[in-house]
């Protein structure tokens, strides 16, 4: 009988935040493997979500397997456009599409980067539950559908609209449903390999940065139950358990703006839009599409089109200076640009 591997992934939780958290929290399972198993760390670069797991799997760094983060640039027409990255756009395969060339069946969940499935090599091997960053919530082959649908539920991502109390119970509740999900899959589906992703403790880190600091823990003590679970049942079924993380959190006391400095060396160019959001105040106004709202759009167009002649006769200068007073949003200048970091906020 082949051995059964399961790669178990705390997204945002790097060693430093999980001995923080395992010397607050009774978690034996998870305390076994650091304490008793082979521990490293390393340095992730960009450490990013999409573009860490990607050179997790692949064993490539970014600059080979061309994930950078969840965007990317496509040339259309003579210009730059911006859309999301998926399967089809990673160059390098991943470690379950090399199973699969082998003949060996991986189950892989909140895997990001795993839309459109066809992207995937060697898909026919692989149960896939999409991430929380994927458009839609799926499982496949769609033989599970009808059994897994009540736990294909949207993830919690208004981490900014809530207070945090109300915000972590979502995270619970979200938890909570979707493990039961998971177990099963790891008792009732035959495999090689079991990937896993919980990406709950990283949402929980960026609402409550005092957990990062080793404060407040208890906050995360239902989440971190919760996978100690899975872990348990994993080690009793599996040969091997592995516990990884795509990188950590930390305080820092200082910014860094990637394409501040490119922009100072002239190798990035800035353009101005007219955000007709603010304009409008859309938001407040909670239009519905109706007969106003297309006034709205018609006025919009006119403006925007007025607003580019305005531009094009207008220095640069003197647009930094309008911003303030003018509901202008400042844009990356894809096509003028020689260098330029997408996702500017990593």
């Amino acid at each position: 009988m082949r051995k059964r591997i399961c790669l178990i992934g705390l997204d945002g939780v790097g060693l430093r935040n999980l001995n923080s958290i395992l010397s607050s929290l009774t978690l034996n399972r998870i305390s076994l493997i650091v304490n008793k198993g082979f521990v490293s760390s390393f340095t992730s670069i960009p450490p990013y979500t999409p573009s860490t797991w990607t050179s997790i799997f692949s064993g490539v760094n970014p600059g080979k397997h061309g994930i950078f983060g969840f965007f990317k640039v496509v040339r259309s027409k003579g210009e730059f456009k911006v859309s999301l990255a998926n399967s089809f756009d990673i160059m390098y395969p991943r470690i379950f599409e090399i199973l699969s060339f082998h003949g060996l069946k991986s189950i892989i969940v909140n895997v990001p980067l795993v839309l459109p499935i066809k992207g995937i090599i060697g898909h026919r091997n692989l149960v896939v539950v999409s991430d929380w960053a994927s458009p839609i919530q799926l499982i496949y082959p769609r033989r599970y559908e009808d059994k897994y649908r009540e736990f294909l539920i949207k993830p919690p991502h208004e981490w900014w609209a809530i207070d945090e109390r109300n915000y972590i119970k979502k995270i619970e509740s979200f938890l909570e449903n979707r493990i039961n999900m998971y177990l099963d899959l790891l008792e009732r589906v035959n495999f090689n390999l079991y990937i896993i992703v919980f990406s709950e403790l990283d949402w929980i880190m960026h609402k409550v940065p005092d957990i990062i600091v080793g404060r407040r823990v208890n906050l995360v003590y239902k989440v971190c139950s919760l996978i100690e679970s899975f872990v348990h049942k994993a080690i009793e079924l599996c040969d091997l358990v592995i516990l990884i993380s795509d990188h950590g959190f930390r305080i820092a006391k200082m910014f860094l703006s990637i394409n501040s400095i490119l922009a100072e060396k002239n190798l990035l160019s800035f353009g101005y839009r007219l955000n007709l959001d603010r304009l409008f105040r859309r938001k407040s106004l909670n239009l519905k599409y109706n007969s106003k709202l297309k006034t709205l759009g018609s006025i919009g167009k006119s403006l925007q089109s007025i607003f580019r002649l305005v531009k094009s006769n207008t220095p640069g200068y003197l647009l930094d200076k309008l911003v303030s007073v003018v509901p202008l949003s400042i844009h990356v200048d894809y096509l003028n640009s020689k260098a330029f970091m997408i996702e500017s906020e990593t």
